[in-house]
């Protein structure tokens, strides 16, 4: 159990570098991402991953942000995934997802058949 604490931990901290260390993490505008803006970075993280607010981040914190994380992308695969806009995905979904996929390969298709030249019919 102490090692999925500590992956999740490890994934959370990945997480945090990749959407905060960027142009954005220059907190104080001064053209360079120091230690002032680095302690600031990892404050904001801190405190959007600090669940229950107790000024730290522990296993229960990650778990809530691992499970509100799954929760988001469950709701967008859900959205795009249903076709039809009929609040579920069904076989029409899937039926449609694959037409507008077979529809489109063909379509990229066509140019490279052109191209090349239609193969000759054997008599």
């Amino acid at each position: 159990m102490e090692i999925l604490v500590w992956i999740l931990l490890l994934t959370a901290g990945v997480f945090v570098i990749w959407k905060y260390m960027n142009p954005k993490a220059d907190v104080n505008n001064d053209g360079k991402v120091d230690a002032a803006d680095v302690k600031a970075v990892v404050a904001k993280a801190t405190e959007s991953l600090d669940a229950n607010k107790d000024g730290k981040v522990d296993a229960a914190d990650v778990k809530v942000a691992v499970q509100e994380t799954v929760k988001e992308v469950k709701t967008v695969a859900k959205q795009s995934a249903d076709v039809n806009k009929d609040g579920k995905v069904d076989t029409a979904d899937v039926k449609t997802a694959v037409k507008k996929t077979v529809k489109k390969a063909a379509a990229k298709a066509e140019p490279v058949v052109k191209k090349a030249g239609r193969p000759k019919k054997s008599v």
